[in-house]
């Protein structure tokens, strides 16, 4: 049987070794075992495997599948200085759908995904001690992206000039785009004091919400309903405004937002405002002023990251394999991970 997983680095052998440790098992994986591309793969470095284990015992505790999601060092997509290769073993929840970020989703979907967010968000305005502690230096994935960009490589200008050559159709909108580049990104922590204005209280943000993050299930109609919101890397401490910019420019087309993005943050603002507790205080006085930011934001920080991202392939830096781990707690292959924990996705 072939050892390596989607011609990964990754190994079964390094699975199994994993799963024992995790579970106290000497289960091995038996001749049934497959694993085969998930989703289509959606991930931007990853690939993402649905694996069948056929547990030669103790299959009564010991999952019978789970979703691996295996990080690559494609030049098409590494947008970072350096990636760690690796995996992580996720809970395989099934009957449900993927849709990808140019896909978009019911407002019915849309309303429930607003649901999760109102969630975080009441959370955190009435257990402010709970925020407590997390790292200051975390962002959000479309804030990382836009970060490195700032920093490293060509430039935020001249990506953009390279995303015209490649969609010349587009031109007027990347335009439009450039002239919000000296405002919002010529320095970024101007950037991230602007994000932080958005909403004066803390709130804990999930940091990654768009359609591939969330599972969805498709009902007899042809609607997405919200199943499981996953992929929880990029929670932090910020504005609210950032997830909400993130869902609703992924989620939704942009004739449903030029219509109806007033009806979906009434609906976020009031839905918040239900399920505080006494005490605790809303970030803005009203709807209108939640409104007044996502006008202003929401085209750069719900596109830029994206169409910088195809136009940067050529200055993509490839890196050396050599770090394997598994983050879901099962445990890591490779003293060079324990040695820089860092370093490691």
């Amino acid at each position: 049987m072939p050892s390596r997983i989607l011609d990964s680095p990754i190994t079964w052998e390094m699975l199994e070794a994993d799963f024992k440790r995790k579970y106290k098992t000497a289960a091995r994986t038996g001749s049934g075992r497959r694993a085969e591309l998930f989703a289509g793969g959606m991930g931007f470095i990853s690939k993402i495997a649905l694996v069948q284990f056929d547990w030669s015992e103790d299959r009564d505790r010991l999952p019978e599948s789970a979703i691996v999601k295996i990080t690559v060092q494609d030049p098409d997509f590494d947008y970072t200085k350096q990636t760690a290769l690796g995996y992580i073993a996720l809970e395989h929840i099934k009957e449900t759908v993927g849709r990808h970020f140019y896909d978009n989703v019911c407002r019915t979907g849309a309303f429930e995904a607003l649901e999760e967010l109102v969630k975080l968000a009441a959370f955190s305005l009435n257990n402010p001690e709970s925020l407590v502690g997390w790292p200051d230096n975390s962002k959000s994935i479309p804030a990382n992206v836009l970060a490195r960009f700032h920093d490293e490589g060509p430039g935020l200008v001249k990506l953009m000039l390279s995303a015209k050559l490649q969609y010349p159709e587009l031109a007027d909108e990347m335009d439009l785009m450039i002239q919000w580049i000296p405002r919002f990104f010529d320095d970024f922590a101007n950037f991230t004091e602007l994000r932080n204005s958005t909403c004066p209280a803390p709130i804990l943000c999930q940091g990654d919400i768009w359609n591939p993050n969330i599972l969805w299930k498709l009902d007899g109609n042809g609607a997405y309903h919200v199943d499981k919101v996953i992929d929880w890397q990029y929670v932090h401490v910020g504005s609210a405004v950032e997830d909400l910019i993130l869902f609703l420019h992924a989620g939704t087309s942009a004739e449903d937002i030029e219509e109806n993005l007033f009806v979906y943050l009434n609906y976020y603002y009031n839905e918040l405002a239900s399920r505080l507790n006494p005490g605790a205080v809303m970030p803005w006085n009203s709807v209108q002023e939640l409104d007044t930011p996502l006008g202003g934001l929401g085209g750069p920080v719900g596109t830029l990251p994206l169409v910088c991202n195809a136009a940067g392939k050529s200055w993509a830096i490839e890196n050396e394999p050599g770090v394997f781990i598994d983050v879901a707690g099962v445990g890591c292959t490779s003293t060079v991970c324990a040695e820089n924990p860092e370093g490691c996705l």
